[in-house]
Order: C-alpha cells, then sequence, then structure tokens
C-alpha cells in the first residue's frame, strides 16, 4: 500500500475511507473475524494506527460503512427492478428477487453480523445515520410491495424482512452445516423433490410471497390455504407413523414366517432370499417414522445421516440385488460364475458410494445416478425371465415373476406421476403398495407350491394307507390258509 497522505478534503476523505473499507471487506473474507483488529487493518494499509483512528475509532464503524454501501446497492437494485406503478404474478416477484439476492450476496453475509457483533460496538452517530438509511429503503420497499403484489403495507413490509431473513441464513452457507442438513431432515424437507427448494432461491421466496399473502406449505408446490396446510400436516403425519407401520409389521412377519420355513421345513434358497427380500424392505420403509425409532437421531442412537445411508441407500440397492437373485433362483436360471460377480460388485459399488458420502445434499445427488448401476443386475434377471416363458417347465414362474414386476413399476411410475408431474406431496408413496404387492404375489405362489405339496403327500399317505391296508388284509388271509 502507499504512504499515508492526510485528506485536506471531503473529497480526499471519501478516497482515504474507501481505500479502508476494501481492505477491510478483504480481510473479513480471507481471515476470521475476531482476528481482524485496527492494527491489523492499519497494517494491511501501511499506516499507522493512530492515523486509521481518524477516520475510525472502533473496526466495528468501517464494517457499518460496508454494510451500508452494501444495503444501498441491494435496495436500490430492488427499487430499479420494481419499477413504480408496475404488476408482476408472484411467480415473476420471486424470479426477480431472488435474482437480486443472489447478486447482492456480500449484503447478507455482513447482515449476519450485524445485529450481534457490528452494532455493539458503533458509535450514535454513525449507527443513527445507517438506521435511518435503511428504514427509509425499507419504506420505499414496502410501498412499492404493496402496490405489486395487492398486499397491505404491514404484510409487504414483514415479506422484506422475511426475505432479507433468509438472505442472512440461507446464502451465508450455513445449509451446508451438517446439524442444520440433520434437522431439514427430520422436518422431512429432503422428502420434497429439489425443484421446491432450490432455484437459487426462487421459490423459497415464492413460499414467502404466499405466506405473507393466504397461504402456507400445502400439497400443490406449498400453494394453498391455511387450513389445507394443516390438513397437508396431518395426512402426512397419519402416513408416516400410523399407516406404513401396518406394511412394516406385515413384512417383518413375512420375514420370520420363511426363516422358520428355510430352518426348519425345507431348505430352499428362495425361502431364505425372500426371507432377505422382506427384511430389506421393512428397513427401507422404516425411514418414514425415522423420528419415531429409538435408537436414531437425537435419541441417542445412530446418527440420521448413517441411518439413511443404510435404510435409504444401501437398503434400496440390497432390495435390488436380493431381488434380482431371488427372481434368478425362483425361475431355476443358473448364473455363471461371471454373472454373480457382476451381481455383487454393483451392489458393492453403489453401497461404498453411499458410504463415501460426506452430508445429505451429496448423498441424495449422487444416490440417483447410483440407482442405474444397481439396477443392472435386476434387468438382466427380468431379460432371463423373458426369456424363461419359453420353457414349459418354468413358464408359470416366469409369468408370476412378470405379473408381479409389471404391477411394481407400473405403481412406481404412478407415484412418480403424482410426486413428479403433478406435484401432490399430500398423497402417500404409493409405492409401498408395489412392493408389498409383488410380496403377496410370491407370497401366494409358494402358498398354491405347499398346498400342491401337501396334496401329494396326502394323495401318497392315503395310497400307502390303502396299500397297508390290502397287504395287510392279504397276509391276514394267507395266515387263515395256513391254520386250516
Amino acid at each position: 500500500m502507499a504512504d499515508y497522505k492526510r485528506a485536506r478534503t471531503e473529497n480526499q476523505k471519501e478516497e482515504r475511507m474507501t481505500e479502508i473499507k476494501k481492505v477491510a471487506d478483504l480481510l473479513f473474507k480471507t481471515m476470521p473475524y475476531t482476528d481482524i483488529t485496527l492494527t491489523v487493518i492499519a497494517e494491511k494499509l501501511g499506516w499507522s494506527r493512530a492515523n486509521l483512528y481518524k477516520y475510525a475509532t472502533t473496526k466495528e464503524e468501517i464494517y457499518l460503512d460496508i454494510e451500508q454501501d452494501r444495503m444501498k446497492n441491494y435496495f436500490s437494485s430492488l427499487l430499479t427492478v420494481f419499477p413504480e406503478g408496475c404488476r408482476f404474478s408472484p411467480e415473476t416477484v420471486a424470479e426477480i428477487w431472488a435474482s437480486q439476492v443472489n447478486a447482492n450476496q456480500d449484503y447478507f453475509l455482513y447482515s449476519a453480523f450485524l445485529l450481534t457483533i457490528i452494532e455493539r460496538n458503533a458509535t450514535v452517530e454513525r449507527l443513527t445515520q445507517f438506521k435511518k438509511t435503511f428504514y427509509e429503503f425499507a419504506d420505499s420497499i414496502k410501498k412499492r410491495l404493496s402496490v405489486i403484489l395487492e398486499m397491505p403495507e404491514d404484510k409487504a413490509n414483514a415479506l422484506n424482512m422475511r426475505i432479507i431473513n433468509f438472505g442472512t441464513t440461507y446464502l451465508t452457507d450455513c445449509t451446508k452445516n451438517p446439524l442444520i442438513q440433520e434437522a431439514g431432515y427430520v422436518a422431512h424437507l429432503f422428502d420434497f423433490p429439489q425443484v421446491y427448494l432450490n432455484q437459487n432461491g426462487k421459490n423459497t421466496i415464492l413460499i414467502k410471497v404466499f405466506c405473507l399473502g393466504h397461504a402456507t406449505i400445502t400439497d400443490g408446490v406449498f400453494i394453498g390455504l391455511r387450513q389445507d396446510g394443516e390438513r397437508t400436516s396431518d395426512n402426512m403425519t397419519f402416513w408416516r407413523s400410523r399407516f406404513y407401520m401396518f406394511f412394516e409389521g406385515m413384512m417383518l412377519v413375512c420375514c420370520v414366517f420363511f426363516t422358520m420355513l428355510y430352518f426348519l421345513f425345507n431348505r430352499r434358497v428362495s425361502y431364505r432370499r425372500f426371507a432377505l427380500l422382506n427384511l430389506f424392505t421393512a428397513l427401507f420403509f422404516s425411514i418414514f417414522f425415522i423420528t419415531d425409532i429409538p435408537w436414531a437421531g437425537f435419541h441417542g442412537g445412530i446418527p440420521f445421516l448413517i441411518y439413511v445411508k443404510f435404510a435409504k441407500s444401501i437398503c434400496f440397492f440390497a432390495i435390488e440385488f436380493v431381488l434380482s437373485m431371488f427372481i434368478c433362483n425362483f425361475i431355476e436360471y443358473k448364473l455363471s460364475k461371471f454373472e454373480i460377480a457382476v451381481q455383487y460388485l454393483s451392489f458393492i459399488i453403489s453401497s461404498a458410494m453411499v458410504l463415501y458420502s460426506p452430508d445429505y445434499v451429496w448423498l441424495f445427488s449422487k444416490t440417483l445416478v447410483l440407482i442405474p448401476i444397481s439396477c443392472f443386475g435386476l434387468i438382466c434377471s427380468l431379460a432371463y425371465t423373458i426369456i424363461s416363458l419359453k420353457k414349459p417347465d418354468v413358464q408359470t414362474k416366469a409369468r408370476f415373476v412378470l405379473i408381479a414386476m409389471i404391477f411394481l413399476l407400473t405403481v412406481m411410475g404412478a407415484d412418480i406421476i403424482i410426486k413428479g408431474a403433478f406435484r401432490n406431496i399430500k398423497m402417500p408413496f404409493i409405492s409401498i403398495f408395489g412392493l408389498t404387492g409383488v410380496i403377496i404375489i410370491f407370497f401366494v405362489y409358494f402358498c398354491l407350491d405347499y398346498s400342491k405339496i401337501a396334496h401329494r403327500l396326502e394323495y401318497l399317505n392315503k395310497g400307502l394307507e390303502s396299500e397297508i391296508r390290502l397287504q395287510t388284509e392279504k397276509l391276514t388271509n394267507a395266515n387263515s390258509r395256513l391254520e386250516h
């Protein structure tokens, strides 16, 4: 930096202050705020502390001036993009406003420190000037929004304040904090498609626009009457913590039943794999009521992220893996060593990538990429099933498999349409009905198969009894003839 030169005119004083703020801003972005002092700023400028003291008595005064500059830029840009007398739809307002919020992130970064630090150690004169400027801009924005969105001025003012609050939290990287991500997951925010939550803040602002009007979060892209929002909350609670538990219980019963069949009756590989399929499916759907599980999260057990990795991702990959192996065994298709290795490799790669994931955002974005890899074995098993339709000895089994899989894919497709195309979060995840339907279809087949075996055994027993009776009569008659 150049040596200090005394400012003699107002323009020169402004130039000195601009130079001070430029250096202070650079230090703010490159080192902890607590380590920044007037001495550090003076050294960076190449001045003495005494010379710097002529322009600011505390570092907070400098940062208050920087915050005021950023604030003027932000509010001036808002007033420019929302000209007086214009009329925009809430969607357009949200899109324009989001672009300005993202373009003025420095303002919100300083705002995060404003109330707790900067305002606590500034002179009354400078703080008064800052407050006056802020409320003058806020009053102009309030009046402009009131006309554009046709809402009362008090609600327009509240909307402006909430967007500032949003900017100081969301745009200062707090959502990357693992604890805040976990809280977001517990609040089921990650159940919503990313399009609802991101778009550089556009949809978040749209939510706030409607909430300050007459709406809240509902099943229709967050737009609806407040009573609809309460009803949506009640519905989601019912589906998550009540209804899904019935299917959980049914899957666990099937798991126990076929495990007992495997160990006590007949050690058929299909029984063992069907039991595992039910177990992994039950664990996968336990994620819907994760907040009620005593061994996960804030109850003092497994951290949410680890449980989600296992239950929502690895268990899903395990379902695909076990289902593909079960289908091959069910249709009596013998896999080669290479095919078995590929099946195991796709599952291991997918699971390893999930275990590597550092946070929720990474996990959810990469899981969508890993699903096709984990599905490779399942796709191959379905291809083998179609080929098996031409084999008379396994034709019936192949038809059962195709009926079950067509039902599952149809239900999952309907779920994607409901949640994706119609963006309805109030309806339950009907994919659980698809998986349950698959389990029921195979359960019915095993029951019919067992019934045939039982009838065959009964027939053999009756035949054996008749044969024994006939042979006994013959022996009795032979004995009688010998006696006479």
